[in-house]
């Protein structure tokens, strides 16, 4: 099967409710793969399952962004599962690496946003359960800005737990809304 026949497969999962032209409430996703999948090995079967469920349990839609981050070393698998969701790989090696690569996207993107008057951020959702986005989630919140973190209830940081609107665990298939 060709990339572009495998592609072309995968891009039937989006679904285009709102049209294209208007971005008025967008949903921002940031994906640390490595996190996600619990492992810093990442492997096809492993990331196209993840991405499968990351579908279908939040319907990302066309118009949201979607950011997709893991080291270096699993560039390949990065860039699968961010062409399968349309968003955008990013990479970066060290401790906390795809994270802080996450934050730095996330940081533009919010402040990129709030300065437009016809575009804007509803939601960010972040897949990952990492205690660092704990503080960029107090400060979405009190910007008004809906925060979902999505992750396994074994490694959600109880700090990220704390602050967030809304918790979706991935082993569970559960929601968890938080007093607001």
């Amino acid at each position: 099967m060709s990339l572009f026949a495998l592609h072309s497969c995968y891009a039937v999962h989006m679904t285009y409710k709102q049209p294209l032209k208007t971005h008025k409430n967008r949903r921002l996703f940031v994906i640390d793969l490595e996190n996600a999948a619990c492992s810093p090995r990442l492997n096809f079967a492993m990331v196209d399952y993840f991405a499968t469920k990351i579908v279908s349990i939040l319907k990302i839609e066309a118009s949201d962004l979607v950011v997709v981050a893991g080291a270096y070393g699993n560039a390949l698998m990065v860039n699968h599962v961010a062409s399968r969701l349309h968003g955008q790989a990013r990479y970066r090696n060290g401790k906390d690496g795809a994270d802080i690569a996450l934050l730095d996207h996330l940081a533009q993107t919010v402040n990129q946003c709030s300065k437009s008057k016809e575009t804007s951020i509803s939601e960010v959702i972040i897949v990952s359960g990492d205690h660092i986005f704990g503080k960029a989630v107090k400060e979405l919140r009190q910007k008004g800005v809906f925060t979902t973190v999505v992750a396994y209830r074994t490694t959600l940081s109880r700090s990220l737990a704390n602050v967030c609107n809304r918790i979706i665990y991935l082993d569970l298939n559960e929601v968890n809304e938080q007093a607001a």
